[in-house]
């Protein structure tokens, strides 16, 4: 059940960021497998500070998953910022910097 949650939590928060957030005009055959690869870096990027701080550090879970929550929201909105939602259009301010 953790990982159909874990799957349908994913769906809406690809439609969501891309629709909403992101607002992104780049074609799904593009977005979706960058959704795709930051939502498994993010997955491998828990674990591993999950790991890191409960078994090097020895600290309490609940702490460990406050960090580990806190840097993979940190970077999935960063790289799906960057990387999976943008647009190959130039920005509008950057346009209009350039006019001047």
């Amino acid at each position: 059940s953790s990982t159909l949650a874990y799957i349908l939590s994913s769906i809406f928060n690809y439609w969501a960021n891309y629709h909403f957030t992101f607002a992104s005009s780049a074609s799904h055959q593009k977005a979706l497998p960058r959704f795709v690869a930051i939502a498994g870096c993010g997955l491998g990027l828990n674990g591993l500070i999950m790991y890191s701080c409960t078994s090097m550090l020895d600290w309490h879970y609940f702490a460990a998953q406050l960090l580990a929550t806190l840097a993979v929201l940190l970077w999935n909105f960063y790289a799906n910022r960057r990387w999976t939602y943008a647009s190959n259009a130039p920005s509008a301010r950057v346009t209009r910097e350039s006019e001047t």
